[in-house]
């Protein structure tokens, strides 16, 4: 394998890319792995509603099952909790650096170096399980939920079939 070791250039992720990325990891899920997910979710909605049925119209029975209604209001305030502190966390994290921001990224035979504002990393090629390229990214995936995101948005069109090409190469 014969790598251009000129083949450097410099890319910026946002916040954007990052969720466009998780949509298409997320699609990438086996439907099977998310119907846990929608019946534990159909089953809290469920019971919840029969709590607030019972509140209204059975106010007598309500207090029978205080426990278990109180558990689904828990549950549903906990996710709400959840789903928000982790978006704060994502957004007021030091974890970011490596995730948003200018990145560089170097192809040599041995693999690619990538570069952020507090790290350096070198990966082997044999890293690298397989790539997917869209109109407007190219992932480099490490595992089948975790990769490296290339915005192609600000590259040459040179730049980017001389990219590609590379990866090519080295995947075969």
């Amino acid at each position: 394998m014969n790598v251009d070791d000129t083949l450097k250039f410099d890319y910026n992720i946002d916040e954007d890319d990052i969720i466009i990325f998780q949509n298409f990891i997320n699609k990438r899920l086996p439907y099977n792995y998310k119907i846990p997910l929608y019946v534990l979710r159909s089953i809290i909605i469920v019971v919840s509603f029969s709590g607030i049925y019972d509140l209204i119209y059975n106010f007598n029975l309500m207090f029978s099952d205080y426990k278990f209604y109180m558990l689904s209001f828990s549950l549903i305030t906990l996710s709400i909790v959840i789903n928000y502190s982790e978006k704060y966390i994502f957004k007021n994290s030091n974890l970011i650096s490596s995730r948003i921001g200018k990145f560089s990224i170097s192809l040599n035979d041995k693999g690619i170096i990538r570069t952020g504002e507090f790290f350096k990393s070198e990966l082997k090629w044999n890293s690298f399980k397989f790539y997917v390229k869209n109109n407007d990214y190219l992932y480099l995936m490490l595992s089948d939920f975790e990769g490296i995101i290339i915005p192609l948005k600000d590259l040459p069109l040179e730049l980017i079939a001389n990219f590609e090409r590379t990866i090519k190469d080295c995947f075969a």
